[in-house]
């Protein structure tokens, strides 16, 4: 479940919580406290890269731009990487050398929620705590390979499904599929046949070539959720079981309009390729894209957060904690909820507009945990078949890699999802990502555990999680001093993760095209973009979806002619 110039590019990369701890002694890995992750906030000074800047007297040193990016997530990475290095043959419109572009970012690293973690005392022994994984179609696994990045496929592995109540039954029951769990819910259908309702039933209008028009459902669809449609879809009974066995549960929520959710559905259901994950991680694609920048004479600063985009009558001003930048175009690349914390008119005039106030967030957590031994090596299956629906997991089947669960206990210790090692090179490492959460409930609980972190927050966090374990894995957790051992812990939060239309965008005549289409011209008669996935909800959930809106920028404000990699319709099957 997640992405600028002489002009001002504004970005997204989201801000997050963060700490990397060591185990105690004899312990389950506690630790240090939480940081802040994402663009265009709170951190310290300086600039790491750039030709001297000039000043008068005292105060924040001026530097003079021509295009100015304001975030340094994957979108406002890109775009600089683009303008520095443009393809042979090409004049960048605006741009006379490439040290007038400056890429502001303010954390002390370039990546926004691609963060990638040590585990290991070698450079590459790192693991994604944020972008994980991307697919084979996306114009991301195309820059992996322009860039020199491996990617490799996952393993093929089984899920386990651990449920609270399911279809009413009291208790708590596990399974290996959605057919394990449908008839407790009086269901004939699994959820990937409810998926196929959903996306292209009777009641979605399609055209010539099969593609779904979900604006033309009939019954007020323009006002709904994406609870409110998959309810009346599929009726009480047959919502709940599908909402139980997604793991991603941001999608379903009330502040989700239906519409907009269901177009960016048919794409990812229907139309997606195979998975690929980056070796070692995603901030790969980030730090060769960094050097490319510097190497060709471009601006990166760091730890210098931008307070203000204002414009003046040759261009803008942008006022960060250590420098005050001039430029001839902004491009803003950090997510909605960073530009409200900025001032100035440009921001002003963004925050206005109905598209920007369409767009709605998930919030998610991942809680990451290296460990003293392989345990999902093991036989993970559960042990207590009076327990297990659906019939045992068949001989032969590939490994239990991942568990998805709506569990909560009393106290409200809740895991989500939990992902294994699906590479040799996430094996090595020994890592599992055992929180892996939208719901916020769940989050905002695990948050209250963690407090403030440090030793006491991180061990209070990481019992809590043991508790969860300990019902999915009963065989492996059992409390005993054989229990495997937690060696360190990364705590992340994003409370931009991905991005949606809100509830009722429809209805107000909004779409996700209409807001990506905004998002190149925000402000009318003014050189400032967006880039970022918020605006191109239909791809959002990917950093794919930053670097398409930043694609669009540089070809229709900066002369480049990138092929587009924008999303394409697909058919119903």
């Amino acid at each position: 479940m997640m992405n600028a110039r002489w002009a001002v590019v504004i970005g997204m990369a989201a801000a997050g919580v963060a700490a990397v701890v060591p185990a105690c002694s004899g312990g389950n890995g506690t630790g240090g406290g939480p940081g802040t992750g994402g663009s265009g906030g709170q951190g310290g000074t300086g600039s790491e890269s750039g030709p001297a800047s000039s000043s008068s007297g005292m105060g924040p040193v001026v530097v003079e731009c021509e295009i100015a990016i304001v975030g340094g997530g994957p979108g406002g990475v890109h775009t600089a990487y683009k303008l520095t290095n443009p393809p042979a043959g090409t004049t960048v419109s605006g741009l006379s050398a490439p040290s007038g572009v400056c890429l502001i970012e303010k954390n002390d690293r370039l990546g926004g929620r691609i963060r990638d973690v040590s585990f290991g005392p070698n450079p590459d022994d790192v693991t994604g705590t944020g972008a994980f994984r991307m697919y084979d179609n996306q114009y991301t696994f195309e820059l992996a390979g322009e860039l020199g990045v491996t990617t490799v496929a996952p393993y093929d592995f089984s899920n386990l499904r651990g449920l609270q109540d399911p279809g009413g039954k009291t208790g708590r029951f596990f399974g290996y599929g959605g057919d394990a769990f449908k008839a407790l819910y009086g269901q004939t259908l699994n959820d990937d046949d409810m998926w196929g309702e959903l996306l292209c039933g009777t009641q979605v209008p399609k055209d010539a070539s099969g593609h779904p028009n979900y604006a033309g459902v009939t019954g007020g669809i323009g006002t709904k959720s994406s609870v409110d449609y998959t309810t009346d879809v599929l009726g009480e009974p047959g919502a709940q079981y599908f909402f139980d066995q997604n793991r991603f549960r941001a999608d379903f929520t009330p502040d989700v309009d239906a519409v907009g959710y269901m177009e960016y559905s048919v794409i990812d259901y229907y139309g997606s390729g195979a998975i690929r994950y980056p070796i070692p991680g995603h901030s790969a694609l980030i730090g060769k894209m960094e050097d490319a920048i510097k190497a060709k004479g471009g601006q990166v600063f760091l730890s210098d957060p931008a307070s203000k985009i204002e414009s003046t009558s040759d261009g803008f001003t942008i006022t960060a904690m250590a420098h005050t930048f001039h430029a001839k175009q902004v491009v803003v690349a950090i997510p909605p909820g960073a530009v409200g914390k900025l001032g100035g008119d440009v921001v002003t005039s963004i925050m206005a507009a109905k598209e920007f106030n369409s767009v709605t967030s998930a919030k998610s957590m991942q809680v990451t945990h290296q460990w003293d031994k392989t345990w999902w090596k093991g036989d993970l299956r559960y042990p207590d078949m009076t327990k297990v629906v659906g019939g045992d997991l068949p001989q032969g089947a590939a490994p239990i890699l991942r568990a998805d669960t709506t569990i909560k206990q009393t106290d409200g210790s809740c895991i989500n999802s939990i992902e294994m090692p699906l590479t040799a090179h996430h094996d090595g490492l020994m890592v599992t990502r055992s929180v892996y959460s939208d719901d916020r409930t769940c989050v905002d609980h695990n948050l209250m555990v963690y407090g403030s972190g440090g030793v006491a927050g991180t061990q209070a966090l990481n019992d809590d999680i043991l508790k969860s374990l300990r019902i999915m894995f009963p065989a492996i957790f059992d409390g005993s001093a054989g229990e495997p051992k937690i060696v360190k812990t990364d705590v992340n939060v994003h409370d931009e993760a991905w991005f949606y239309l809100k509830t009722g965008a429809t209805a107000a005549g909004l779409s996700n095209k209409s807001v990506f289409d905004w998002s190149v011209n925000p402000v009318s008669g003014k050189k400032v973009y967006l880039v970022g996935d918020a605006w191109y909800p239909v791809g959002s959930g990917w950093s794919n979806a930053a670097y398409v809106s930043s694609i669009r920028v540089l070809n229709e404000h900066f002369g480049l002619t990138l092929a587009p990699h924008e999303l394409q319709p697909v058919s119903c099957p």
